[in-house]
């Protein structure tokens, strides 16, 4: 009994943790790298999907998560994506130099409206390592999420007018 009340606590625990705001303040952003635009919210999702798939990364998963909870009569709830991603030469590679690395699979990728503006956030991968090829090649995934979340960022229609553009 002790044992199961006990896990009932942990568990509660951490599920009220995640959401609370104190625990945005606290995270290490260094860990994240997080842009924000004014491009509508499908725009920024299809470039998000596109800059992943080229740099040979695969969707593996697309998470509806906003649009879940408006169905579930929350009809003012904002857009939340999360596109999860992997691509298995690199896992392979790292798994083969830390098989702890597995806890960190796969990518992910957040898309969020807040209020006017579309935020994309993606967590990095640890840099600090021993091994100093495994710290190499988490400094090269670091740089390909890095241009994924600034190619959905950037307003590639901003030299267009926007209105124009979808009237073709």
């Amino acid at each position: 009994m002790k044992c199961s009340c006990l896990s009932l606590a942990f568990l509660f625990l951490f599920m009220q943790s995640g959401c609370t705001t104190e625990v945005d303040e606290n995270i290490n952003h260094d860990y994240y790298y997080q842009m924000e635009t004014d491009k509508p919210f499908e725009e920024v999702l299809d470039d998000a999907i596109f800059a992943i798939t080229e740099r040979n990364f695969r969707l593996t998963s697309h998470l509806h998560i906003g649009k879940s909870i408006r169905d579930r009569k929350n009809p003012d709830f904002p857009d939340y994506e999360v596109l999860l991603y992997c691509n298995l030469s690199h896992a392979k590679k790292m798994l083969e130099l830390d098989p702890n690395m597995i806890s960190s699979c796969p990518g992910r990728i957040t898309v969020r409206q807040n209020g006017d503006r579309v935020n994309i956030t993606a967590p990095l991968w640890p840099e600090k390592m021993k091994d100093n090829e495994l710290k190499l090649h988490m400094q090269k995934l670091n740089g390909l999420i890095r241009e994924i979340v600034d190619y959905a960022a950037d307003d590639w229609l901003l030299v267009y007018d926007r209105k124009s553009v979808s009237s073709e």
